[in-house]
């Protein structure tokens, strides 16, 4: 019998699901930023969509085999190379970024030539 979706999301808190996931995420992002690819780039590198690159990155996509296999390939990798140990992945700041203040010159003072 199948689980239920409430049996099945005790299976995405446990632990060990939590550190494959994040350790994916942030070897994923590592490996492509040492490149200097933009997510763009690297989806196409590894034949997926650029936002499900973007889910995996995030740490939010359920991960399969075949997710892996695409992104060993793309970056040309052992698997072993995604699962390592990483550091986590940094919360990114919500919202638009603050604009400087615009530069106002001083009309008493004389332009330069």
């Amino acid at each position: 019998m199948k689980p239920t979706s409430s049996e099945r999301a005790g299976l995405y808190a446990r632990e060990s699901y939590r550190t494959i996931i994040t350790r994916v995420a942030a070897n994923a992002r590592r490996l492509r930023e040492a490149r200097g690819w933009t997510q763009v780039h690297a989806a196409v590198e590894c034949s997926m969509a650029t936002f499900m690159l973007q889910t995996v990155e995030s740490g939010r996509r359920n991960v399969s085999a075949t997710t892996l296999a695409r992104l060993c390939d793309g970056f040309g990798v052992d698997v072993q190379e995604l699962l390592q140990p990483a550091a986590p992945l940094a919360t990114p700041k919500q919202g638009r970024p603050t604009k400087a203040p615009a530069k106002v010159e001083d009309p008493k003072s004389e332009p330069s030539s």
